[in-house]
């Protein structure tokens, strides 16, 4: 990007994207968390309404401000992971030079469905209030699954061996959260009808049950994944992660509390008597989605040591001296000085570098990479898991010939 030409005489080691990028990280995700909420509670609520129901423009409002806080969510999200990638700042937000590479890789891909997942929303959100169609259910069921499994696969679990499953643990429980929070947002914020009108209040009864059952199982799948990412509950509290954690099941349980009292009133005040809690409830449970945004930039777990890594490669007569520190897990130093088969004082035409890696689904991620000196090159590599990297060095030696070069990183 941009930025590297413009800071390459000073030390890469103080090359980092700013703590603004970070926080638009952490809004974007917190967009795109609450506005798959209000579209899938949303439509949920629509969907076991009743076929004569007619719904009033406040509902359809959260419904479309749903859609666009999880469409330009995922659009921040995608710029602004690509801003990271090269130590950026927010300046650099509509720099294309690292989208291509980071459509590339499992998040990117993610992060683009997303957004044609809501293109693929329009036409249910309206055509709300005409006769359902028999499609819509099963179709309504299909894009909320893989818009939910847009976040799961995108973010701790997808790493967590064994993939498949963690992603499923995760996915049940982000969707329930979704239709929990999204079903007690459009009641509050939608017309009244949901608390007044037979057939809408019908549907609140239906998801009330469907709350009693979700709200274990959204328990059990967080402690599921708790025990599994972290290192014991023990050890919560010695890390950022699990810090945040505890916050957001602090905050999990007043909801679960107030849910308690929804239900109750429900059952012997019916719907108009959940008027006095049923706000204050989903507002709240919105805070619970900024703590979870906060997750997932989070490692749950100690950082492991660094190991400085360094290689010499050769072939073809030309050789490559190559250090990378700390050679942990996110931001690492690279340095790169290549000597030529006509010596040190023959300058080389050029070099680029990429990284991959099998284990976190990252194919050809380009490497920002200056010259410092005579045939000396120094960048950033933001490494965002653990394991075997693999670095691919392109030399080109003259205008006309190249030697490919590669190393193993291994990054604990």
């Amino acid at each position: 990007m941009k930025h590297f030409h413009r800071i390459a005489p000073i030390a890469l080691d103080l090359v980092h994207s700013p703590p603004a990028v970070g926080q638009a990280l952490g809004i974007a995700r917190f967009g795109s968390y609450a506005g798959a909420a209000l579209v899938l509670g949303g439509l949920f609520l629509v969907l076991v309404s009743g076929p004569s129901a007619q719904h009033a423009w406040a509902t359809r409002r959260v419904l479309w401000v749903g859609l666009v806080l999880l469409a330009v969510g995922a659009a921040a999200n995608f710029a602004l992971l690509g801003v990271r990638a090269g130590a950026g700042s927010l300046g650099d937000i509509l720099d294309t030079s690292t989208w291509r590479d980071l459509a590339g890789m499992r998040s990117g891909k993610l992060l683009l469905a997303r957004i044609v997942l809501v293109a693929m929303f329009v036409p249910i959100v309206l055509t709300i209030n005409r006769p359902p169609a028999r499609w819509r259910p099963l179709g309504v069921a299909l894009l909320a699954t893989l818009t939910v499994f847009t976040f799961s696969g995108g973010g701790h679990p997808s790493v967590t061996s064994p993939a498949a499953l963690w992603m499923s643990v995760d996915a049940v429980h982000v969707g329930f959260v979704a239709l929990w929070v999204g079903g007690l947002a459009t009641i509050a914020f939608g017309d009244r009808a949901w608390l007044r009108s037979p057939e809408q209040a019908g549907a609140v009864h239906i998801f009330s049950k469907m709350a009693t059952i979700g709200v274990p199982l959204i328990v059990a799948t967080g402690v599921a994944q708790t025990l599994r990412l972290s290192e014991g509950l023990a050890t919560l509290t010695d890390t950022s992660w699990g810090r945040v954690l505890l916050a957001k099941v602090v905050v999990a349980a007043l909801v679960v509390t107030l849910g308690g009292a929804s239900r109750w009133l429900l059952h012997h005040e019916g719907p108009s008597g959940l008027r006095r809690t049923v706000t204050t409830e989903a507002v709240i449970a919105f805070g619970v989605f900024g703590l979870a945004a906060s997750l997932v930039s989070l490692p749950p777990q100690l950082a492991a040591k660094s190991q400085f890594f360094s290689v010499s490669l050769s072939q073809d007569g030309t050789t490559a001296d190559i250090s990378m520190s700390p050679g942990a897990v996110g931001s690492n130093e690279i340095h790169i000085i290549v000597t030529p088969p006509g010596g040190n004082l023959q300058p080389i035409a050029g070099l680029t570098a990429r990284v991959s890696s099998a284990t976190a689904n990252v194919s050809n991620l380009a490497v920002q990479i200056v010259a410092v000196g005579p045939n000396h090159y120094s960048g950033n590599i933001t490494l965002p898991f653990a394991g075997q990297w693999t670095l691919d060095l392109v030399i080109a030696t003259t205008n006309t010939e190249t030697v490919l070069l590669n190393a193993t990183v291994p990054i604990p």
